[in-house]
């Protein structure tokens, strides 16, 4: 209903405007509007890319500015065009033709008006409905219901909606100047926004496991009043007004910072959460969250050669003490970075020590572990499921996958 109402409403106007103005204007325009739909995906991707220098440094309000921006040019342009064509036309019937000619002219032009008007009505709707597409894949996905929403969201979703129900989705569908990252981002966001819980997925991503290594993101994380809020279905104005869960979606830097530990593609991510696989980066099995397992350490030492109980009790304390590998957590980045942490910056004992990872033959890897400042040992390593074998000289660290 609210489709076919608007389309009413711009056939009424537009077919009155086409009347008072004319024929040769309303040309102009619809020229100006063919020509804004057939360049408007380019031009708007093109359009967005400048939209930092001039302080929308906001991806989707870059967005959503750049058709605008398209369409406000073309119009322009049209606007001066007639504004330049019309007094010629005008002087000439009115100096060099014949009265007669000079009336009939007047009456084509104005009796044509209303038909091309009618004509231009239909752009118009196309170019509603390329809006109510491009908001309502962002809100529609991300709603809680009327009595939730603000009066934004649920006007774009109702607009939306209407879109789709009468099939003008299809004919606008092509025009929407969207990236697919925008599409991405969507998708993966409605999936964190319904599904909280996979929060716990995200930070095992290897592109994003170097966030835990950020005070903010890992306060975030350890903050039981965040996550108790997250799992009360907050709608996405209540998120974005949260002191911690706002800044990620409205802070153009930290957005920067994430789509860039990304890649500027989702894809990959969106597998990951649908299936627990990143076929970009599985071939790796070493990257990712491990945690040190002491007791697993001890029975693979046990394993591997006969100890008595002394030779175990010093076995361990190299492990915990010499190596410090004690309640270690290490992380393995796909930058080839090894990064070995335990005790927390909240509480002033966090100890953190950075190393590296490299690929050795047969699928094993050699890690460098820093068991001091200026200390680094090498160890052969291999990975058997959910755990990885660390041979750091005459001993065996275990690590669980997290």
């Amino acid at each position: 209903m609210i489709v076919w109402s608007l389309a009413i409403l711009l056939t009424v106007a537009c077919g009155i405007v086409g009347f008072y103005v004319g024929a040769i204007r309303c040309a102009i325009t619809t020229v100006a509007l063919i020509l804004t739909l057939v360049f408007i995906v380019p031009l708007s991707r093109l359009t967005a890319s400048f939209m930092p220098s001039v302080g929308l440094a906001h991806p989707v309000t870059g967005a959503l500015v750049a058709p605008l921006v398209v369409l406000l040019v073309f119009q322009i342009l049209a606007k001066a065009i007639s504004h330049a064509v019309t007094p010629m036309i005008d002087n000439f019937y009115k100096y060099k033709a014949t009265d007669t000619q000079r009336m009939l002219f007047e009456r084509m032009n104005q009796r044509i008006g209303p038909c091309v008007g009618i004509v231009n009505a239909l752009f118009y709707m196309i170019l509603v409905g390329i809006g109510a597409i491009g908001l309502g894949y962002g809100t529609v996905p991300l709603s809680r219901g009327t009595s939730a929403d603000s009066w934004v969201f649920t006007s774009a979703n109702l607009l939306a909606k209407a879109t789709e129900a009468t099939g003008w989705a299809r004919v606008a569908g092509p025009y929407v100047p969207v990236s697919p990252l925008y599409l991405d981002a969507i998708d993966v966001v409605a999936e964190w926004f319904h599904q909280p819980l996979i929060q716990s997925s995200l930070s095992t991503y290897p592109p994003l496991i170097p966030l835990a290594e950020r005070k903010d993101f890992e306060t975030m994380g350890n903050d039981v009043t965040t996550q108790g809020f997250i799992l009360k279905s907050p709608s996405m104005s209540e998120i974005l007004e949260h002191a911690q869960l706002g800044p990620l979606f409205t802070d153009p830097p930290k957005l920067e910072q994430l789509l860039k530990a990304l890649g500027n593609d989702l894809t990959d991510l969106k597998t990951f959460l649908a299936s627990g696989q990143s076929p970009k980066f599985d071939d790796e099995k070493i990257l990712g969250r491990w945690d040190f397992n002491l007791s697993a350490s001890v029975a693979e030492n046990k394993k591997a050669r006969r100890m008595s109980a002394l030779e175990a009790n010093r076995m361990m304390a190299t492990l915990a003490t010499t190596y410090q590998l004690q309640e270690m957590t290490m992380l393995a980045t796909i930058d080839h970075k090894v990064i070995l942490r335990k005790g927390s910056s909240k509480t002033n004992n966090l100890l953190r020590r950075e190393g590296t990872w490299a690929r050795a033959e047969g699928g094993k890897y050699k890690v460098f572990i820093p068991i001091a400042d200026d200390k680094t040992v090498e160890a052969a390593s291999s990975i058997e499921g959910r755990r990885i074998h660390l041979q750091i000289g005459s001993l065996i660290g275990v690590f669980d996958r997290w």
